[in-house]
């Protein structure tokens, strides 16, 4: 038998053989770690993607809920501008906007502006009084007149002198 081993061992054939199937096990045991490892990534995909899925879900949801308020806010916004007390407000943020520009352009409105204003207050102050009749004043055609018992008497406030704005800076926003 240890004759027959020898003999064996002694062809190339033999020879050649053994080495074919060391190079097919090796190459055998790396297809099988490959896969092993395919098999890990794939599973490491699938819980990213099942992850990105359950946030993407989550931003939908969140989504379709900022989209909702945004209706309703729409719908109060269209609610609020046709009501009466939402066009004085409209008349009245478009009067402060065109106060600040007239403040930051027009040289020496500021001053004119804050004298008016004082006057209209100690007005209405009379009117509040009783020292003076109250008349119906006009804002965007609609009327603003309150009853004697909602108005609060609030004293003015002196208005702070103004300089003469330039081109150059504005004394309140200083650009």
């Amino acid at each position: 038998m240890i004759d027959f081993i020898l003999n064996t061992l002694q062809h190339p054939f033999t020879w050649g053989l053994l080495a074919g199937l060391t190079v097919a096990l090796l190459q055998i045991k790396k297809i099988w770690e490959l896969k092993t490892r395919i098999k890990y990534l794939e599973s490491h995909l699938i819980k990213g993607h099942e992850a990105s899925l359950l946030t993407h879900e989550r931003l939908q949801k969140e989504l379709e809920s900022l989209r909702a308020a945004n209706l309703n806010f729409r719908d109060k916004l269209a609610q609020l501008s046709h009501s009466p007390r939402g066009q004085i407000t409209t008349q009245l943020d478009a009067f402060q906007r065109a106060v600040a520009k007239m403040t930051r352009e027009a040289p020496g409105f500021a001053q004119a502006f804050a004298d008016a204003l004082e006057r209209s207050h100690a007005e209405i102050f009379s009117e509040i009084d009783g020292a003076r009749r109250p008349s119906l004043g006009f804002l965007g055609g609609l009327p603003i007149f309150q009853p004697k018992t909602t108005l609060q008497h609030v004293a003015p406030e002196p208005a702070a002198p103004v300089s003469v704005v330039t081109n150059k800076q504005h004394p309140i926003t200083g650009s």
